[in-house]
């Protein structure tokens, strides 16, 4: 599994925007 949870403040503190990072660097990381 990921680390995506510890991303996940920062996804809300940033928004939409960096809900387009959160997508593309899952898909980096899988």
């Amino acid at each position: 599994m990921l680390s995506f949870p510890n991303i996940d403040p920062v996804l809300v503190k940033l928004g939409p925007l960096q809900v387009r990072w959160y997508g593309l660097m899952y898909v980096l990381g899988f």
